[in-house]
């Protein structure tokens, strides 16, 4: 039998019109952070951006900062989700295992320039941005890689070496041709932005090991 209360409404969130709006802030402020750092831009500048009213900008994000650290997090938060969707767990502890970190790294830096912009931009003095991105996301990632190639060595797929210096050999060049491509592209002629780029790396760094 059907009772004559009357049900209680059932809050939906808010609208999507929020959520549209505060990431197009999002988007705008990340790109601008990306292309010419924390100090060069301002709200002004990232309102412009996004073709929203300054006031807006501080509605949703309160200041410059706390927008810096969710664009930051909220980018991050997509990366993880792309590797968590493109690499096996666990991943298989051999050399075609690597070659797929490697690609799949190459593409992350591809297909999220500010993964490689931002570092580049904010590595060169001690900030509180810095330590952010250190603490909060640089350093999980490099953690798991690391923790990767201490089981390709202990398994003999690769030479013992420190990890980290390991890693930036396979994978720093490739990041620095993606991430200065026009550079890159007009003194050596290589096309970092070429489909073929990352297959044809992702191999010379496998012939470098297999060769050793």
């Amino acid at each position: 039998m059907a009772s004559n209360e009357a049900k209680p409404k059932v809050r939906q969130g808010r609208p999507s019109i929020y959520e549209d709006a505060k990431g197009q802030i999002r988007e705008a402020a990340l790109a601008l952070f990306a292309e010419s750092g924390f100090d060069a831009t301002s709200v002004g500048d990232i309102a412009k951006k996004a073709g929203v009213p300054k006031a807006n900008v501080l509605y949703y994000f309160g200041d410059k900062e706390e927008l810096w650290k969710n664009a930051v997090d909220h980018h991050w938060e997509e990366i993880d989700v792309y590797y968590a969707d493109t690499l096996p767990q666990p991943m298989p502890v051999t050399i075609d295992g690597l070659a797929l970190l490697i690609s799949t790294y190459l593409k992350v830096c591809r297909k999220y320039p500010p993964y490689v912009q931002l570092p580049n931009l904010e590595g060169h003095a001690e900030t509180w941005r810095t330590s952010w991105l250190a603490n909060k996301h640089l350093k999980r990632h490099t953690e798991a890689m690391k923790a990767y190639f201490l089981e390709l060595v202990e398994a003999k797929v690769v030479p013992e070496m420190d990890p980290v210096f390991f890693q930036t050999i396979l994978t720093g060049g490739g990041q620095l041709l993606i991430g200065q491509h026009q550079l890159w592209n007009e003194a050596t002629g290589i096309d970092p932005q070429a489909s073929t780029f990352i297959n044809d790396y992702t191999q010379s760094m496998m012939t470098i090991l297999e060769t050793r």
